[in-house]
């Protein structure tokens, strides 16, 4: 497969001195540089924003060192196989991974993310470029809707849970914590409220970017400086930006068992950079009150083979289920912020 994926490169004007593997892509070793081939699902026309993101934020590399996309010989982004698969080049940079226990790194991806977003802000693109990539109502709409939909969803999958008649270990826990976490979810849809609809509205209506899909896989540190890079721009949209902080923090916290000194320093930094209002705070508050992790666990089970289930789902709902009350004890300290 991989002198298949090589092959391709007889597209593009590099030399290749040598290739490897590295997350699910091709690592390759040319007399220009290093890049990396990977299978591309995604859209084009998404892609085509992608490129136009990434070329402006380079235009700041002192400040943020951001993935580039390297065209073929034609002049397109992607390249097809003989089967039709459709693989993007990408340069790639020497860096080493984010290390969840230094909580340097915890912090300098705070400092990234709030960074990227003043960025994001001062990136002019033309508003009348980005409604050709994107839907502000259709948005809107998916996030003002996103709890409903989840928490009719967590109420078919306990009814069924609720009806069977031999239940395994994974299904006792899920109705023994099922009210409380249902609570927190129908606490969290509770907020949205008028105001909080036309905090969305006001948001999106300033055109501002979003990374999409921003947590600790996709920050690496580069050189002995240790400048922070950013990669995986593929669900860069407009957005609600306080939606990258969400997703970044949430994923720390759960490893750190919510920890109320990390969380507050991890906010405060990012405010120190990226000042937030109270609706920003609001916003953060209202997400980390309803209970991902559960939904998402309770998801997968839905749509797995309900006679087995893997011993590590039931590890993840117990892990969820014990930390419940530090989660919900630190939400109700952030207005010490």
């Amino acid at each position: 497969m991989d002198e298949l994926v090589l092959s391709l490169l007889d597209n593009y004007d590099l030399q290749i001195r040598k290739s490897g593997r590295c997350r699910g892509a091709v690592l390759v070793h040319c007399e220009e540089g290093i890049y990396t081939v990977r299978e591309y699902m995604g859209s084009e026309r998404h892609l085509e924003f992608e490129e136009l993101l990434l070329n402006r934020l380079a235009e700041h590399r002192n400040d943020i060192f951001v993935d580039k996309i390297f065209r073929n010989r034609e002049g397109e982004l992607l390249t097809e196989d003989v089967y039709g698969k459709k693989y993007i080049v990408r340069a790639f940079y020497p860096a080493r991974d984010f290390d969840t226990k230094n909580h340097t790194d915890i912090i300098a991806g705070v400092r990234l993310i709030a960074r990227l977003h003043k960025r994001f802000h001062e990136t002019e693109i033309e508003h009348e470029v980005l409604e050709k990539y994107f839907f502000k109502n259709h948005i809107a709409d998916t996030l003002v809707r996103e709890f409903q939909k989840r928490n009719q969803e967590l109420k078919r999958i306990r009814n069924y849970i609720r009806d069977k008649n031999n239940k395994n270990e994974f299904e006792y826990l899920v109705m023994k914590s099922f009210d409380e976490f249902y609570e927190d979810a129908l606490r969290a849809e509770s907020m949205m409220t008028s105001g909080m609809k036309q905090y969305i509205a006001d948001t999106l209506s300033e055109y501002d970017l979003i990374h999409g899909n921003y947590n600790y896989h996709n920050i690496l540190f580069l050189g002995d400086g240790g400048k922070s890079f950013v990669t995986n721009f593929e669900k860069a949209k407009i957005g609600i930006q306080m939606k990258d902080m969400y997703d970044y923090f949430r994923k720390i916290m759960e490893k750190y068992k919510w920890d109320e000194k990390l969380g507050h320093t991890m906010i405060q930094e990012y405010h120190r950079i990226r000042k937030l209002s109270d609706e920003d705070i609001c916003y953060l508050k209202m997400k980390l009150i309803y209970p991902e992790k559960y939904w998402k666990i309770l998801n997968h089970y839905n749509n797995s083979n309900k006679y087995w289930l893997p011993d590590k789902d039931v590890q993840k709902l117990k892990k969820t289920i014990a930390d419940r009350n530090k989660r919900i004890s630190f939400i109700n300290h952030i207005n010490r912020f």
